[in-house]
Protein backbone atom coordinates (compact mmCIF):
# COMPACT_ATOMS: atom_id res chain seq x y z
CA UNK A 1 0.00 0.00 0.00
CA UNK A 2 1.61 3.32 -1.02
CA UNK A 3 0.10 6.62 0.96
CA UNK A 4 -1.01 8.90 -1.46
CA UNK A 5 1.33 11.72 -0.04
CA UNK A 6 5.16 12.17 -0.96
CA UNK A 7 8.03 12.15 2.41
CA UNK A 8 11.43 11.93 2.64
CA UNK A 9 12.90 11.41 5.62
CA UNK A 10 16.74 12.20 6.47
CA UNK A 11 18.47 9.46 8.59
CA UNK A 12 22.06 11.24 9.29
CA UNK A 13 25.05 9.81 10.86
CA UNK A 14 29.03 10.21 10.00
CA UNK A 15 31.32 7.84 10.99
CA UNK A 16 30.45 3.95 11.09
CA UNK A 17 27.12 2.76 11.33
CA UNK A 18 25.29 0.51 14.27
CA UNK A 19 25.96 -3.02 13.85
CA UNK A 20 21.91 -3.43 14.12
CA UNK A 21 21.28 -1.08 11.18
CA UNK A 22 20.15 -4.18 9.00
CA UNK A 23 17.01 -4.20 11.66
CA UNK A 24 16.46 -0.40 11.07
CA UNK A 25 16.28 -1.43 7.43
CA UNK A 26 13.65 -3.80 7.75
CA UNK A 27 11.71 -1.40 9.27
CA UNK A 28 12.04 1.25 6.69
CA UNK A 29 11.36 -1.97 4.06
CA UNK A 30 7.64 -2.20 5.26
CA UNK A 31 7.11 1.96 4.99
CA UNK A 32 6.76 2.33 1.27
CA UNK A 33 4.79 5.54 1.49
CA UNK A 34 8.07 6.82 2.66
CA UNK A 35 11.13 7.52 1.33
CA UNK A 36 14.28 7.50 3.56
CA UNK A 37 17.74 8.99 2.47
CA UNK A 38 20.82 8.13 4.29
CA UNK A 39 23.32 10.88 5.19
CA UNK A 40 26.64 10.11 5.78
CA UNK A 41 30.37 9.90 5.00
CA UNK A 42 30.38 6.03 5.06
CA UNK A 43 27.74 3.80 3.26
CA UNK A 44 26.03 1.03 5.66
CA UNK A 45 27.15 -1.99 4.41
CA UNK A 46 23.72 -3.89 3.71
CA UNK A 47 21.58 -4.03 1.03
CA UNK A 48 19.35 -1.29 0.74
CA UNK A 49 15.47 -1.64 0.49
CA UNK A 50 13.92 0.22 -2.81
CA UNK A 51 12.50 3.05 -0.68
CA UNK A 52 16.25 3.91 1.08
CA UNK A 53 18.56 5.72 -0.52
CA UNK A 54 22.49 6.48 0.26
CA UNK A 55 23.83 10.76 -0.09
CA UNK A 56 27.38 10.45 0.44
CA UNK A 57 28.42 14.19 2.33
CA UNK A 58 31.45 14.37 4.89
CA UNK A 59 30.76 16.92 7.49
CA UNK A 60 33.11 19.42 6.06
CA UNK A 61 30.79 19.17 3.04
CA UNK A 62 28.01 19.45 4.96
CA UNK A 63 29.18 22.58 7.00
CA UNK A 64 29.97 24.11 3.72
CA UNK A 65 26.89 23.74 2.43
CA UNK A 66 25.11 25.34 5.36
CA UNK A 67 27.25 28.12 5.48
CA UNK A 68 25.49 28.99 1.90
CA UNK A 69 22.04 28.07 2.86
CA UNK A 70 21.64 28.95 6.65
CA UNK A 71 24.65 31.14 7.43
CA UNK A 72 26.33 28.60 9.66
CA UNK A 73 29.31 30.46 11.45
CA UNK A 74 30.86 27.21 12.43
CA UNK A 75 33.95 26.39 10.47
CA UNK A 76 34.47 22.44 10.84
CA UNK A 77 32.82 19.45 12.85
CA UNK A 78 35.29 17.33 12.41
CA UNK A 79 36.83 18.02 15.98
CA UNK A 80 33.14 16.97 17.36
CA UNK A 81 32.88 13.68 14.85
CA UNK A 82 36.28 12.69 16.26
CA UNK A 83 34.91 12.91 19.97
CA UNK A 84 31.89 11.43 19.06
CA UNK A 85 33.39 8.65 17.34
CA UNK A 86 35.34 7.24 20.18
CA UNK A 87 32.29 6.10 21.72
CA UNK A 88 30.84 4.78 18.28
CA UNK A 89 28.32 7.09 17.96
CA UNK A 90 27.64 10.18 15.69
CA UNK A 91 28.43 13.81 16.11
CA UNK A 92 25.97 15.58 19.05
CA UNK A 93 25.76 18.98 17.17
CA UNK A 94 24.05 17.99 13.79
CA UNK A 95 20.74 17.36 16.04
CA UNK A 96 20.69 21.54 16.28
CA UNK A 97 21.35 21.41 12.74
CA UNK A 98 18.54 19.42 11.70
CA UNK A 99 15.57 21.21 11.80
CA UNK A 100 17.27 23.54 9.18
CA UNK A 101 17.47 20.13 6.71
CA UNK A 102 14.23 21.53 4.86
CA UNK A 103 16.43 24.90 3.72
CA UNK A 104 19.59 23.13 3.34
CA UNK A 105 18.90 20.13 1.20
CA UNK A 106 15.93 21.93 -0.63
CA UNK A 107 17.35 20.59 -4.55
CA UNK A 108 16.89 17.37 -3.06
CA UNK A 109 13.29 17.76 -1.62
CA UNK A 110 12.08 19.57 -4.59
CA UNK A 111 9.56 16.94 -5.91
CA UNK A 112 8.34 16.26 -1.94
CA UNK A 113 5.31 17.70 -0.17
CA UNK A 114 6.82 16.32 2.65
CA UNK A 115 10.06 15.93 4.70
CA UNK A 116 11.35 14.90 7.67
CA UNK A 117 14.37 13.53 9.92
CA UNK A 118 14.77 10.44 12.51
CA UNK A 119 18.04 8.46 13.90
CA UNK A 120 18.94 5.38 13.12
CA UNK A 121 18.65 4.19 16.72
CA UNK A 122 14.95 3.67 15.97
CA UNK A 123 12.88 1.12 14.50
CA UNK A 124 9.55 1.33 13.04
CA UNK A 125 6.08 -0.17 12.79
CA UNK A 126 3.39 0.70 9.68
CA UNK A 127 3.01 3.97 10.39
CA UNK A 128 -0.11 4.24 7.30
CA UNK A 129 -2.09 1.52 10.02
CA UNK A 130 -1.72 3.38 13.06
CA UNK A 131 -0.35 7.04 12.94
CA UNK A 132 -0.51 8.22 9.38
CA UNK A 133 -3.60 9.00 7.46
CA UNK A 134 -3.90 10.72 3.77
CA UNK A 135 -6.55 13.04 5.60
CA UNK A 136 -3.99 13.77 7.99
CA UNK A 137 -1.04 15.28 5.71
CA UNK A 138 -4.28 17.85 4.52
CA UNK A 139 -4.67 19.05 7.90
CA UNK A 140 -1.26 19.75 9.39
CA UNK A 141 1.78 21.52 9.18
CA UNK A 142 3.86 19.33 11.45
CA UNK A 143 3.67 16.37 12.81
CA UNK A 144 5.57 15.06 16.19
CA UNK A 145 5.47 11.71 17.67
CA UNK A 146 5.59 13.77 21.13
CA UNK A 147 2.76 15.18 22.68
CA UNK A 148 1.99 18.79 24.34
CA UNK A 149 3.95 20.78 25.16
CA UNK A 150 7.04 19.07 24.16
CA UNK A 151 6.02 19.85 20.37
CA UNK A 152 9.55 18.38 18.76
CA UNK A 153 11.24 15.65 18.85
CA UNK A 154 14.58 14.42 18.00
CA UNK A 155 13.69 11.19 17.16
CA UNK A 156 11.74 11.90 14.62
CA UNK A 157 9.64 14.18 12.81
CA UNK A 158 7.64 15.32 9.80
CA UNK A 159 7.08 18.62 8.51
CA UNK A 160 5.25 20.07 5.33
CA UNK A 161 7.63 20.74 3.03
CA UNK A 162 7.09 24.68 2.39
CA UNK A 163 8.61 28.06 2.78
CA UNK A 164 7.10 29.25 5.88
CA UNK A 165 7.53 25.86 7.73
CA UNK A 166 11.23 24.92 6.63
CA UNK A 167 11.71 28.62 8.08
CA UNK A 168 10.44 28.05 11.64
CA UNK A 169 14.01 27.46 13.18
CA UNK A 170 14.30 31.31 11.87
CA UNK A 171 12.02 32.87 14.10
CA UNK A 172 13.94 31.56 17.60
CA UNK A 173 16.13 33.72 19.26
CA UNK A 174 18.58 31.29 19.79
CA UNK A 175 19.43 31.14 16.03
CA UNK A 176 22.06 32.99 15.76
CA UNK A 177 23.75 31.09 18.75
CA UNK A 178 22.81 27.89 17.32
CA UNK A 179 24.47 28.52 14.12
CA UNK A 180 27.79 30.11 15.94
CA UNK A 181 28.41 27.66 19.12
CA UNK A 182 29.90 24.45 18.52
CA UNK A 183 27.86 22.60 21.67
CA UNK A 184 25.28 20.39 21.26
CA UNK A 185 22.32 22.93 22.51
CA UNK A 186 19.60 20.62 22.42
CA UNK A 187 18.15 23.00 20.06
CA UNK A 188 15.83 20.06 18.92
CA UNK A 189 14.25 19.42 21.84
CA UNK A 190 13.74 21.73 25.20
CA UNK A 191 15.83 19.32 28.09
CA UNK A 192 19.00 21.44 26.66
CA UNK A 193 21.00 24.83 27.26
CA UNK A 194 18.91 26.22 24.38
CA UNK A 195 16.16 28.30 26.58
CA UNK A 196 14.34 29.51 23.03
CA UNK A 197 14.04 25.85 21.02
CA UNK A 198 12.20 24.64 18.06
CA UNK A 199 9.14 23.18 21.21
CA UNK A 200 8.98 26.67 22.20
CA UNK A 201 8.88 28.20 18.03
CA UNK A 202 6.52 25.60 17.41
CA UNK A 203 4.36 26.20 20.34
CA UNK A 204 3.99 29.87 19.83
CA UNK A 205 2.99 29.40 16.39
CA UNK A 206 0.41 26.67 17.07
CA UNK A 207 -1.27 29.21 19.85
CA UNK A 208 -1.09 32.21 16.89
CA UNK A 209 -2.81 29.77 14.63
CA UNK A 210 -0.42 30.32 11.97
CA UNK A 211 0.71 26.49 12.43
CA UNK A 212 -1.68 23.47 12.25
CA UNK A 213 0.25 20.60 14.67
CA UNK A 214 -0.77 16.89 15.17
CA UNK A 215 0.80 15.67 18.42
CA UNK A 216 1.89 11.91 19.26
CA UNK A 217 -0.34 9.64 21.34
CA UNK A 218 0.13 6.84 23.20
CA UNK A 219 0.04 4.66 19.52
CA UNK A 220 2.86 6.37 18.38
CA UNK A 221 6.25 6.38 20.84
CA UNK A 222 7.62 4.10 22.70
CA UNK A 223 11.32 4.00 24.48
CA UNK A 224 13.78 1.44 26.38
CA UNK A 225 15.08 4.51 28.37
CA UNK A 226 13.79 3.52 32.14
CA UNK A 227 16.87 0.76 33.28
CA UNK A 228 15.02 -0.30 35.75
CA UNK A 229 12.72 -2.44 33.57
CA UNK A 230 13.32 -5.43 31.57
CA UNK A 231 12.30 -4.65 27.66
CA UNK A 232 10.67 -7.26 25.00
CA UNK A 233 10.38 -5.76 21.46
CA UNK A 234 8.47 -7.28 19.04
CA UNK A 235 8.28 -6.65 15.30
CA UNK A 236 5.93 -8.79 13.46
CA UNK A 237 4.86 -7.78 9.65
CA UNK A 238 5.46 -4.20 10.21
CA UNK A 239 3.78 -3.81 13.56
CA UNK A 240 5.71 -2.53 16.80
CA UNK A 241 4.95 -4.20 20.08
CA UNK A 242 7.19 -3.42 23.00
CA UNK A 243 7.03 -4.57 26.81
CA UNK A 244 8.57 -3.04 29.46
CA UNK A 245 7.45 -4.58 32.54
CA UNK A 246 7.57 -8.38 31.70
CA UNK A 247 3.68 -8.83 32.63
CA UNK A 248 2.80 -11.37 30.28
CA UNK A 249 6.23 -12.02 28.56
CA UNK A 250 5.15 -15.64 27.62
CA UNK A 251 2.26 -14.48 25.42
CA UNK A 252 4.58 -11.82 23.12
CA UNK A 253 2.89 -12.32 19.57
CA UNK A 254 6.19 -13.27 17.74
CA UNK A 255 6.90 -16.05 19.70
CA UNK A 256 4.62 -18.01 17.87
CA UNK A 257 1.38 -16.52 18.50
CA UNK A 258 -0.97 -15.56 16.53
CA UNK A 259 -2.26 -11.39 17.42
CA UNK A 260 -0.89 -9.21 19.99
CA UNK A 261 -2.13 -10.41 23.74
CA UNK A 262 -2.60 -8.24 26.91
CA UNK A 263 0.18 -6.59 27.79
CA UNK A 264 1.44 -5.72 24.75
CA UNK A 265 1.80 -2.09 23.31
CA UNK A 266 1.62 -1.93 19.75
CA UNK A 267 3.29 1.42 18.86
CA UNK A 268 4.33 3.64 15.27
CA UNK A 269 7.98 4.64 16.72
CA UNK A 270 10.31 2.51 19.15
CA UNK A 271 13.61 4.16 20.40
CA UNK A 272 16.52 1.95 21.14
CA UNK A 273 17.23 3.90 24.28
CA UNK A 274 19.10 1.80 25.72
CA UNK A 275 18.99 -1.86 24.05
CA UNK A 276 21.74 -0.22 21.60
CA UNK A 277 24.07 -0.22 24.57
CA UNK A 278 24.28 -3.41 25.51
CA UNK A 279 27.06 -5.25 24.06
CA UNK A 280 24.42 -8.21 22.22
CA UNK A 281 23.25 -5.62 20.36
CA UNK A 282 25.34 -3.42 20.01
CA UNK A 283 27.99 -6.00 19.01
CA UNK A 284 25.46 -7.64 16.66
CA UNK A 285 27.27 -8.84 13.98
CA UNK A 286 25.14 -10.02 11.72
CA UNK A 287 26.74 -12.49 8.41
CA UNK A 288 25.45 -12.73 5.19
CA UNK A 289 23.47 -15.74 6.05
CA UNK A 290 22.10 -14.47 8.92
CA UNK A 291 21.08 -11.05 7.23
CA UNK A 292 19.32 -13.41 4.56
CA UNK A 293 17.33 -15.17 7.18
CA UNK A 294 16.31 -11.26 9.14
CA UNK A 295 15.04 -10.85 5.54
CA UNK A 296 13.08 -13.58 4.82
CA UNK A 297 11.94 -13.81 8.40
CA UNK A 298 8.44 -12.07 8.74
CA UNK A 299 9.28 -11.59 12.57
CA UNK A 300 11.62 -10.38 15.27
CA UNK A 301 12.12 -9.80 18.50
CA UNK A 302 14.85 -8.12 20.89
CA UNK A 303 15.87 -8.64 24.36
CA UNK A 304 18.97 -7.38 26.35
CA UNK A 305 20.43 -10.90 25.36
CA UNK A 306 20.37 -10.24 22.00
CA UNK A 307 18.15 -10.74 18.63
CA UNK A 308 15.50 -13.74 18.28
CA UNK A 309 14.35 -15.16 14.60
CA UNK A 310 12.27 -18.00 13.96
CA UNK A 311 14.26 -21.06 13.63
CA UNK A 312 13.35 -22.18 10.11
CA UNK A 313 14.82 -19.02 8.69
CA UNK A 314 18.03 -19.53 10.27
CA UNK A 315 18.92 -23.27 9.39
CA UNK A 316 22.32 -22.20 7.68
CA UNK A 317 23.69 -20.77 10.55
CA UNK A 318 22.75 -23.99 13.23
CA UNK A 319 24.78 -26.87 13.13
CA UNK A 320 22.57 -29.76 11.15
CA UNK A 321 19.53 -31.04 13.28
CA UNK A 322 17.19 -34.39 12.15
CA UNK A 323 14.48 -32.44 12.63
CA UNK A 324 13.77 -28.59 13.34
CA UNK A 325 11.45 -27.83 15.65
CA UNK A 326 9.24 -25.44 13.47
CA UNK A 327 7.97 -23.54 16.85
CA UNK A 328 11.80 -22.82 18.23
CA UNK A 329 13.63 -19.88 17.90
CA UNK A 330 17.46 -18.72 17.02
CA UNK A 331 18.88 -16.34 19.84
CA UNK A 332 21.48 -14.12 17.82
CA UNK A 333 24.20 -12.31 20.23
CA UNK A 334 26.71 -10.39 19.55
CA UNK A 335 30.10 -10.50 21.55
CA UNK A 336 33.26 -8.13 21.81
CA UNK A 337 35.83 -9.59 19.65
CA UNK A 338 33.60 -11.68 17.32
CA UNK A 339 33.35 -11.50 13.47
CA UNK A 340 30.33 -12.98 13.85
CA UNK A 341 26.83 -13.24 16.05
CA UNK A 342 26.91 -16.39 17.48
CA UNK A 343 23.49 -18.43 17.36
CA UNK A 344 22.03 -20.44 20.04
CA UNK A 345 19.08 -22.33 19.30
CA UNK A 346 16.33 -21.88 22.11
CA UNK A 347 13.16 -24.90 22.21
CA UNK A 348 9.86 -23.90 22.70
CA UNK A 349 9.85 -24.66 25.98
CA UNK A 350 12.64 -23.32 26.61
CA UNK A 351 11.86 -20.10 25.50
CA UNK A 352 8.68 -19.66 27.24
CA UNK A 353 10.13 -20.63 30.09
CA UNK A 354 12.72 -17.68 29.53
CA UNK A 355 10.24 -14.90 28.92
CA UNK A 356 7.59 -15.80 31.83
CA UNK A 357 11.29 -16.15 34.26
CA UNK A 358 13.26 -12.87 32.87
CA UNK A 359 11.50 -10.72 35.51
CA UNK A 360 12.70 -13.21 38.18
CA UNK A 361 16.15 -13.44 37.00
CA UNK A 362 16.66 -9.57 37.14
CA UNK A 363 15.26 -9.16 40.21
CA UNK A 364 17.32 -11.79 41.82
CA UNK A 365 19.97 -9.32 42.26
CA UNK A 366 18.00 -7.14 44.45
CA UNK A 367 16.22 -10.13 46.13
CA UNK A 368 18.25 -12.81 46.05
CA UNK A 369 16.43 -15.37 48.41
CA UNK A 370 15.37 -18.42 45.77
CA UNK A 371 11.99 -19.16 47.83
CA UNK A 372 11.12 -15.90 47.18
CA UNK A 373 11.82 -16.12 43.70
CA UNK A 374 9.48 -18.89 43.18
CA UNK A 375 12.73 -20.22 41.63
CA UNK A 376 11.96 -23.47 43.00
CA UNK A 377 14.43 -26.64 42.76
CA UNK A 378 14.11 -27.17 39.21
CA UNK A 379 16.61 -23.79 38.67
CA UNK A 380 19.48 -25.12 40.53
CA UNK A 381 19.53 -28.18 42.87
CA UNK A 382 22.22 -28.30 45.51
CA UNK A 383 21.43 -32.06 46.21
CA UNK A 384 21.75 -33.04 42.60
CA UNK A 385 24.71 -31.11 41.59
CA UNK A 386 23.18 -29.64 38.73
CA UNK A 387 20.75 -26.57 37.09
CA UNK A 388 17.48 -28.79 36.25
CA UNK A 389 15.11 -28.67 33.95
CA UNK A 390 16.89 -26.08 31.69
CA UNK A 391 19.81 -25.70 31.33
CA UNK A 392 20.30 -23.14 28.32
CA UNK A 393 17.57 -20.87 30.08
CA UNK A 394 19.00 -21.07 33.13
CA UNK A 395 22.66 -19.87 31.44
CA UNK A 396 20.82 -16.77 30.33
CA UNK A 397 19.62 -15.89 33.37
CA UNK A 398 23.34 -16.26 35.28
CA UNK A 399 24.80 -14.03 32.66
CA UNK A 400 22.25 -11.53 33.80
CA UNK A 401 22.19 -11.39 37.62
CA UNK A 402 24.83 -13.98 38.41
CA UNK A 403 22.40 -16.44 39.82
CA UNK A 404 25.02 -19.26 40.48
CA UNK A 405 26.74 -17.33 43.25
CA UNK A 406 22.89 -16.84 44.75
CA UNK A 407 21.31 -20.12 44.27
CA UNK A 408 25.31 -22.64 44.97
CA UNK A 409 25.96 -23.35 41.61
CA UNK A 410 28.98 -24.00 39.92
CA UNK A 411 30.88 -22.80 37.05
CA UNK A 412 30.66 -26.34 35.74
CA UNK A 413 26.87 -25.95 35.96
CA UNK A 414 26.56 -23.20 32.87
CA UNK A 415 27.88 -20.02 34.98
Amino acid sequence: FKMAFSACVFIARWGSWPHFTPLLLKTLELNPGLDFMLLSDVAPAFPFPANVRFKRLTLDELVTRMQRKVGLQLTSLSSISAQARSGGWSAAKVNDLKVMFGEVFSEELASYKWWGYMQEDVLLGQLDSLCLTPSLFDQVDIISPFQFPMNSSGIFMLFRNTPAVNALWRKSADAPRVLSDPRYLVFDEWWGKSKDHMPAVIGREVDAKRLRMKYGTNLWYASDNRANYETILCWRRGAVHAVTRLIGTERLPCFGNAAPQSGMRGVCIFHLAELKKVVPINQLRLSEAAQAALSASAEFSLTRHGLFLPSEYTTALLPPREKMNMRAFTLLAGKLGHRNATAELLEEVSLRAYLSRLRRCVDAAVMPRSKELGLGRFWCSKQRHSCGWSLRVRSLCVRTCGLCGLLGCTERHGC
